[in-house]
């Protein structure tokens, strides 16, 4: 017990001395949405990244002037009742407004301002080959958002979706019971499926504007997603999951930046993921805490460094056992110096790093071990010396084409990558992996194209991955649901390398096409085409389909698996 309130004063302590943000206003996650906004802040000097950001770390001027919003994007200044004038004296009518640049609903009330916008994705797709099919998506939500006063922020979200999945997403949600970075689903009609997604956020920062020094404070309180890095995917903790009750602390000081990152996960007992024998459910989940640490420190204008730390602790059973007191540890590298990289915990060390050779160009790269032992740290292939590499580079207005971006990035993992001794600790939340999407055992090779033009948006993409997949009697490393004692080649064995098992190549392409109707919630309208081939020596299947729809974009999805 003193222990505990030990680690409660630490809290007290750090968050006392430090100052708040100056709004609470949060920005999307989508990528393609805040791609403007990112070019603009990895040019300023002193960024910590978008991986905690808020709008408070840059001037409301930069964000609504940004490219993505097109110079034509007005803020609340040249508002009246009915009609909107621009600078240039064009005036727009109510309902023009609504449709093209405004919130549904808008309430701006002294101390309180409010937003309240639908949300939804309509689309159908037609699959192009041996066999042709339509399948279709009907999202509907809602978003309400606002802040009180200079200190609260509130968000919450709400979808509700019924449609039907090509090939290979449907035999994810035959295997997973889940829609990918979703929840469960449930049957609806014939061959078409039916689920939601809910999330919200407290954010409070409770020194806002009050004081002028370098010292800043924000704390979080929600259900929703979380990542750390700067690339595509994240080798430490990705959006990639379903969302999970969380609370995050973020305070910084000059050239340093702190989070403290508190989660409640779950397992799940559908789709014979996990092994069930010797497993006590508590109506069907199984709940398991995490403790995540980020230290950032900007060497400079061009060089950033980060320090990860994520534990993942015992399953509580039906009556709230095996909880620990740890979990409320908020200082870095305490849980690792106290328990080791090799523990009955699920303990990860990792590092991400920026560079930005020039304004308009940054390289990134991440680094991150699992279940090191130090005896064994020379011998290559060592079943317990696990790790993942990231190494990419971003680059914006390239060639001088104003909008023009690119990123290309690789990633890997070794085999047993992100598993546990006891499955149900796994690194992985509702059925997901809580890092990349294919788990474990891969290498993978990234490239992304986009362009903006006005109102016009190109999206294109290309992965190429290899991987090992695992047998229906053998544990190669791919499946990070399985204990690791599974282990094909032993627990103590030195012969393992990326790609052993049974040798499988993807390859995914997508192209897709936007026109932008209403920044506030990205409303847009577009079309595309995918192409998906998984080849090994059992099978070779291929999904090739296009696809059109208007949707609001505000969150990341990720069907590239």
């Amino acid at each position: 017990m003193k222990l505990f309130f030990k680690y409660i004063f630490t809290v007290v302590i750090i968050f006392s001395i430090s100052n708040a943000l100056y709004s609470q206003t949060l920005l999307p996650s989508n990528l393609n949405y805040s791609i403007s906004l990112k070019k603009f802040l990895y040019q300023k000097q002193n960024l910590h990244g978008m991986d905690t950001i808020n709008l408070s770390d840059v001037s409301k001027k930069a964000y609504y002037n940004n490219e993505l919003f097109n110079e034509s994007f007005l803020t609340s200044n040249y508002y009246d009742n009915w009609i909107l004038q621009n600078k240039t004296g064009k005036h727009y009518s109510f309902l023009c407004r609504k449709l093209t640049k405004e919130s549904l609903i808008s309430v701006n009330d002294n101390d309180i301002n409010l937003t309240v916008d639908p949300l939804f994705d309509f689309n159908i797709k037609h699959s192009i080959g041996i066999v042709s099919k339509n399948y279709f998506q009907n999202t509907r939500g809602l978003l309400v958002k606002g802040t009180i006063a200079k200190n609260l922020y509130f968000e919450t979200t709400y979808y509700e979706s019924q449609g039907s999945s090509v090939t290979y997403i449907d035999d994810f949600i035959k295997k997973y019971a889940v829609f990918p970075g979703q929840q469960r689903v449930k049957n609806f009609k014939t061959s078409s499926y039916d689920y939601g997604l809910a999330s919200g956020l407290l954010s409070y920062s409770p020194f806002a504007a009050k004081s002028k020094n370098n010292f800043n404070l924000n704390i979080q309180f929600g259900h929703g997603k979380n990542f750390f890095g700067d690339g595509y995917r994240s080798l430490l903790l990705s959006d990639f999951s379903a969302p999970y009750l969380f609370a995050k602390i973020i305070s910084s000081y000059k050239n340093l930046k702190y989070t403290c990152l508190f989660t409640s996960f779950q397992n799940i007992f559908e789709g014979n993921v996990l092994p069930y024998k010797n497993v006590e459910w508590n109506a069907g989940y199984q709940k398991k805490t995490g403790t995540f640490h980020y230290l950032t420190y900007n060497a400079g204008n061009s060089f950033r460094i980060s320090l990860f730390e994520a534990t993942l602790w015992n399953v509580a059973d039906s009556g709230g056992k095996h909880f620990n007191v740890d979990f409320f540890n908020p200082l870095i590298l305490v849980h690792t110096a106290e328990f080791g990289l090799n523990n009955k915990n699920n303990t990860l060390l990792g590092l991400n790093v920026l560079y930005k050779a020039f304004d308009k160009i940054h390289f990134y790269a991440q680094l991150v071990a699992d279940d090191i032992r130090i005896k064994k740290i020379s011998t290559k292939g060592y079943f317990h010396n696990r790790s993942g590499i990231q190494a990419g580079a971003e680059g914006f207005d390239l060639f001088g084409i104003k909008n023009l971006n690119v990123q290309a990035e690789y990633n890997q993992a070794s085999p047993y990558m992100y598993s546990s001794e006891s499955p149900t600790q796994s690194y992985t939340h509702y059925n997901q992996a809580l890092a990349h999407p294919l788990g474990a055992n891969f290498r993978e090779g990234v490239g992304i194209l986009r362009y903006s033009f006005k109102k016009v948006f190109i999206h294109a993409q290309i992965n190429l991955a290899a991987y090992g997949a695992d047998t229906a009697k053998s544990d190669f490393g791919k499946n990070i649901f399985l204990s690791d004692m599974n282990a094909t080649a032993s627990v103590n064995s030195s012969r393992n390398k990326i790609g052993q098992g049974i040798n499988t190549n993807l390859k995914y392409a997508n192209f897709c096409v936007s026109y932008l109707l209403n920044p506030v919630t990205n409303l847009n309208v577009f079309i595309g085409a995918t192409y998906r081939n998984e080849k090994n020596i059992f099978k070779n299947q291929s999904d090739k389909f296009i696809y059109a729809g208007i949707r609001t974009s505000l969150k990341n999805e990720y069907f590239d698996f």
